[in-house]
């Protein structure tokens, strides 16, 4: 996300260029685009002018009629100038279930100019989450600032795009200001858990959950093994003292 938010930035910086209005289609595509643009599960950028209109598409030189004035994307950063980087719920963004990440253009003079918005994939957070191991109800959350839902593990469509608040048990307490680990009932499922919280800077957030049952039966095989141990280091102790105290005594007769 923030090597993406690097080419809007440069998008959004370029755009007030007057001299880009100067040169040709290919050329001015070259100059605003990257290769992060066309990056593996994101979707080519896209600008608008203060009006919603498409006007720059990343996927080609000609883009068609289309105008985006109503997208909270655009009117986020139309009526909030400071916002900076923001992304969006979940939604269908051209045939694809997204998030898109979206800066303010803001003209020399600090006029609203449009937005330049991309989007990530779901089947970004998919893979990614398909590569780690997970057990059967441990669950991993992506989150908004505003506590939104942005992706989970295990995936449920009705979930997404949905406030932690707006959920049956989503209102009971939440973890301390600074503190990274909280225990308590899962929001969606009702499984107590313990939920460990990524410390980042970003604007996503990750909230990883086990099962206390889980844990618990970690613990109890830990300290069972540890505990055959000892019994077994006790049993050797004695009975090698047993042996030497026998040797003495044979010995001292």
């Amino acid at each position: 996300i923030e090597v993406y938010d690097l080419s809007l930035r440069a998008v959004a910086s370029d755009m007030v260029m007057p001299e880009l209005k100067e040169v040709s289609k290919p050329i001015r595509h070259l100059i605003l685009f990257d290769h992060a643009a066309t990056a593996k599960h994101f979707g080519a950028i896209e600008v608008f002018d203060a009006n919603g209109q498409l006007i720059v598409d990343a996927s080609t030189l000609d883009p068609r009629p289309e105008n985006r004035g109503d997208e909270e994307y655009f009117t986020v950063h139309r009526d909030h100038p400071d916002v900076g980087l923001f992304i969006s719920r979940p939604m269908l963004h051209r045939g694809a279930y997204s998030i898109v990440l979206s800066r303010r253009i803001t003209g020399p003079d600090g006029s609203f100019q449009g937005v330049v918005a991309g989007s990530l994939r779901f089947t970004y957070f998919h893979e990614l989450f398909g590569r780690l191991q997970l057990g059967e109800d441990d669950t991993i959350s992506v989150l908004r600032a505003d506590r939104t839902i942005i992706m989970r593990r295990p995936f449920d469509l009705d979930v997404i795009g949905k406030k932690l608040s707006d959920l049956p048990r989503g209102k009971q307490p939440t973890m301390a200001a600074g503190s990274t680990t909280f225990s308590g009932v899962g929001p969606v499922d009702g499984t107590p858990r313990l939920y460990v919280r990524g410390s980042t800077t970003s604007p996503l957030t990750v909230i990883v959950g086990k099962p206390l049952n889980d844990i618990f039966a970690l613990w109890r095989t830990e300290a069972i093994r540890i505990g055959a141990i000892m019994v077994a280091l006790i049993a050797f102790t004695l009975a090698v003292t047993l042996f030497l105290g026998r040797e003495i005594r044979r010995r001292a007769d």
